[in-house]
């Protein structure tokens, strides 16, 4: 008998994972956030080209402009470390998973409200209003998909 066979007959997990397709969704979103870690280094010149391709006009210079942009791109880079820990062991994470996804429910509105005050664009507020519900009720689905197994 195989190491893996016997530690998964010893723990009771043989079979398939039902918490297959929650982990590969968690780490998905995970690896999308992530990549905000990049934004904490490019050069601001970048940052400011990217701006301009958005449409937003230049990108101000002032030192608080910075630290803005690259501690937010920091707290995504972090909560999506978060995403990938929790894929790890979701049954015993399943309250943080949970809290994560609420969380996300209530982020899309309040980023909309934010976007709209401060006058960002359409198509921006339309991303940040559904992009984190949807995530947020795409892994409720699975955490309860899950369970169901």
């Amino acid at each position: 008998m195989s190491a893996a066979i016997a530690s998964a007959a010893a723990t009771g997990t043989i079979g398939p994972d039902p918490h297959r397709p929650l982990r590969l969704w968690l780490r998905f979103q995970a690896a999308v956030m992530g990549c905000a870690f990049l934004f904490v280094f490019v050069p601001t010149a970048w940052m400011q080209a990217i701006n301009n391709l958005m449409g937003l006009g230049p990108l101000p210079e002032a030192p608080i402009v910075g630290y803005l942009t690259r501690s937010l791109s920091a707290l995504y880079g972090v909560y999506g470390s978060l995403h990938w820990l929790s894929a790890t062991d979701p049954e015993r994470l399943k309250p943080l998973i949970r809290y994560m996804a609420w969380a996300a429910l209530a982020w899309g509105p309040g980023l909309a409200a934010i976007d709209l005050a401060v006058g960002m664009p359409a198509t921006w507020i339309a991303g940040e209003a559904l992009a984190p519900p949807v995530g947020g009720l795409v892994t409720l689905w699975l955490v309860g998909r899950g369970e169901r197994r």
